[in-house]
């Protein structure tokens, strides 16, 4: 099986387009990252992880992308949980808790239980599938079998469901309005008179 790692960062081989605002409180990731990604499912790549990197807006818009929304979190406090936004955790199907291992081990277990108990009231973004909270240690390998595992099962279960497709069919009219809009936002910036109204400041 073909897998690919898409890191949204500086200093890619491939790298994504920025993100790009669209209007008020919208954010496109660009359409260039849409061919990116075709153009991976196309060369034979089954499976191909988008990784974002910090939180912002960026994360929002990743979700109109990919199949599953996994949101990868270190052990920390208390206060690491009230301030991650909830609109990311309302948008996850899966939350890792990374570094369970050694002297973080006792953080990373009190952090799975209270991801877990705090999912528990939030409305899952898929009627098919309750997110669930699992930790990972990359150093032991720990949890690492769990997490592809539980990844397979929700492919699986989009599959059955059919809400694979239909989450699919929306993504494509999401994309294709941000084409849109991005052109006609391209037109109008270029149209002479305009960048002879701004050169005039009015």
């Amino acid at each position: 099986m073909e897998i690919l790692l898409l890191r949204i960062t500086d200093g890619c081989q491939i790298r994504m387009q920025e993100p790009e605002c669209l209007g008020v409180g919208v954010v496109s990731l660009g359409s260039t990252n849409e061919a990116i990604l075709i153009m991976c499912v196309t060369a034979g790549y089954k499976t191909v992880f988008i990784e974002m990197v910090g939180e912002g807006q960026s994360e929002y818009a990743v979700a109109d992308m990919v199949d599953m929304f996994v949101v990868l979190i270190p052990p920390a406090g208390g206060d690491e949980l009230q301030g991650l936004k909830r609109g990311i955790m309302e948008h996850s199907h899966l939350v890792v808790v990374n570094k369970a291992d050694g002297d973080l081990m006792e953080a990373a277990m009190r952090m799975q239980y209270e991801y877990s108990s705090s999912l528990k009231f939030m409305r899952p973004i898929s009627p098919n599938w309750r997110p669930k909270v699992l930790k990972v240690s990359s150093l032991t390998k720990e949890g690492l079998p769990e997490l592809w595992a539980l990844m397979q099962e929700f492919h699986q279960t989009m599959l059955r469901t059919g809400e694979l497709l239909e989450t699919r069919r929306k993504q494509q009219r999401v994309w294709m309005w941000n084409y849109i809009t991005q052109h006609i936002m391209q037109v109008f910036r270029e149209d002479p008179r305009v960048k002879l109204a701004l050169a005039n400041g009015s």
